[in-house]
């Protein structure tokens, strides 16, 4: 009964999905590439949440703060008296999650040559 609900039903990692219309954008998550969409990337489950961009030659950049969403797992801690979770699920990020993102690119105007 000491269970921490949200570390053992979210877990410190999350799968977000990133889609973008053209598909094929570059998807870098912090500064760090992290591949091209379609794509499912595991993200670090944090308060602070992720600077997620998304981009293409031709068209304007996508950028977003991937914020963090407050996971009602979490409240299970209290109901079933799991105090452990409590301390824990916040540590772990496991109290937080994010929501897919999916774009449709904006292109950017053709030079005149």
């Amino acid at each position: 009964m000491l269970a921490s609900c949200a570390s053992i039903i979210n877990g410190s990692t999350q799968p977000v999905s990133f889609g973008s219309t053209p598909p094929g954008a570059t998807v870098t998550v912090d500064g760090q590439p992290k591949g091209t969409t379609p794509s499912t990337i595991p993200l670090e489950r944090t308060k602070r949440g992720h600077i997620v961009r998304i981009e293409a030659p031709g068209y304007y950049p996508y950028e977003t703060n991937l914020s963090a969403n407050f996971s009602g797992w979490y409240v299970g801690n209290l109901l079933i008296g799991g105090l452990i979770g409590l301390a824990l699920d916040p540590c772990t990020g496991a109290m937080w999650y994010y929501n897919d993102i999916n774009t449709n690119l904006v292109p950017t105007p053709k030079t005149k040559q």
